[in-house]
């Protein structure tokens, strides 16, 4: 069996965890080195020990190959007997706030990255036992079983090159709401209660709004597993004047905007989102492909020559009920493969509520394939009037989160929290999260030059 690749790290080369001890951190993150980095990261820490733990566990992750098991970590960095009960009191009984240093994270991703979009990503970390924080039975559609698990909500800002996690959420289900002994067992807070997913996404956007230095981007989650929620969080956002592109169920009931589409028991215009996208779909043959090879800049019309994106909607017309643009992309609309022409079906609508129809004016859309019955993954957005290749890079952001948190499980050790308390989850997320950071914003060759390990149980 190979040997996994041992990983040498600026500043710590050679000297294991007495060098953090001895080596004077710097202020500054520009030298690249793992040292001045986490004292940029965690210089709020008033301890210089507090300082130095953090940095000796995010060299150890970034140094130590498959399970980053806290006795993994110190027997990498060579850091004596003690080490692995150091590193383990650190993150789990330590008192530190970790928000400051999730806040130099999104600092350092805008500085770094042209971020486009905010997109919300969700963490299954499977557990073993039930006296960990959050912990509670889940069942995974994909997989099609129920797992013992943790469900961390996060945070990521999605530029072209990276998907950046900034900030998190614990769920917590309804019996950690009423168990007073076992929020009192794993120190969760009276400030945490619990909150439905939606809740949580819009926590964490209500949070980081008043931090960030840049312009507003749309926000990008997927809700197509919650039957109500997606209208819910997208009645929420548009209170908050964000737009956003939301995955959504097809039973997602809309009224189509300018005309009532015409279909048997649809009273009052209501319609699923699926059956009006399904009406719309177009019974020729596309008339555009897209060159996957070189992405969805470059498409061709039937001839071959160069032809320019569709407007989503009839052109210089997006009050039309709907039109068929082309489409082929990554992320729930199309799958990477060899180019096919495929179409994007998408119409104007308003949301149905209580007290009418919404005053917000929304575009549903989905990828429609040639010969197969049915829409693909719907999706809801405020962005009417853009053409088609400026909301793809929007819905490739959610896919490029979902790759980044396989990474990060894989890779960056989010899965191997070994603590039970509030405290210490979030304080391994955010260590966690600093180590895959450095990797992508920091030193980014190192991660590309990095090779797969095999993870050790």
């Amino acid at each position: 069996m190979p040997q996994p690749q041992e990983h040498r790290l600026p500043g710590l080369q050679g000297r294991g965890l007495a060098g953090v001890r001895e080596h004077r951190l710097p202020e500054l993150v520009e030298d690249a080195s793992i040292t001045s980095y986490t004292e940029t990261v965690f210089g709020h820490l008033r301890r210089a020990d507090q300082r130095r733990w953090a940095a000796a566990f995010v060299a150890g992750v970034l140094a130590t190959p498959g399970r980053k098991s806290v006795k993994r970590l110190a027997a990498q960095l060579q850091a004596g007997p003690t080490a692995a009960q150091s590193l383990h009191q650190f993150v789990n009984a330590s008192p530190w706030d970790w928000n400051p240093a999730r806040h130099e994270l999104l600092r350092l991703a805008e500085r770094r990255s042209r971020v486009r979009a905010w997109t919300i990503g969700v963490a299954v970390l499977p557990k073993r036992g039930n006296h960990s924080c959050g912990v509670h039975q889940r069942f995974e559609r994909a997989t099609g079983r129920t797992v013992n698990c943790q469900v961390g909500m996060g945070l990521f800002l999605s530029s072209d090159s990276a998907h950046i996690p900034v900030d998190w959420r614990l769920l917590l289900t309804k019996e950690w709401q009423e168990d007073q002994e076992l929020r009192a067992r794993t120190r969760i807070p009276d400030t945490e209660p619990h909150r439905s997913p939606t809740e949580q996404i819009l926590d964490l956007v209500d949070t980081l709004t008043p931090l960030t230095g840049r312009d507003p981007v749309p926000v990008v989650a997927d809700m197509s597993n919650h039957p109500t929620a997606g209208s819910h969080l997208a009645a929420e956002l548009t209170a908050r004047g964000r737009d956003f592109v939301i995955a959504v169920p097809h039973g997602l009931p809309v009224v189509p905007e300018g005309q009532r589409a015409a279909s048997p028991g649809s009273p009052d215009g209501v319609l699923s989102a699926g059956q009006l996208l399904q009406l719309l779909s177009p019974k020729g043959t596309p008339s555009t492909a897209i060159d996957f090879t070189h992405g969805p800049q470059h498409q061709r019309g039937a001839a071959g020559s160069p032809g320019a994106p569709r407007a989503l909607g009839a052109p210089g017309a997006p009050g039309t009920l709907g039109s068929p643009g082309t489409l082929g992309s990554p992320g729930g609309l199309g799958s990477l493969g060899s180019p096919r022409a495929d179409r994007l079906v998408s119409a104007l609508v308003r949301l149905p509520g209580r007290q009418g129809n919404s005053l917000g004016l929304y575009r549903v859309f989905a990828r429609w394939r040639p010969g197969i019955p049915g829409v693909g993954r719907i999706w809801l957005t405020t962005l009417v009037n853009p053409r088609l290749h400026d909301l793809l890079p929007l819905v490739q952001s959610q896919s490029g989160t979902i790759a980044a948190l396989t990474d990060l499980t894989e890779h960056y050790g989010l899965r191997d929290f070994e603590g039970r308390s509030f405290p210490g989850w979030h304080h391994h997320m955010t260590l966690a999260s600093a180590a895959y950071v450095y990797d992508r914003l920091v030193v980014p060759g190192r991660a590309a030059a990095r090779q797969p390990a095999r993870r050790i149980a």
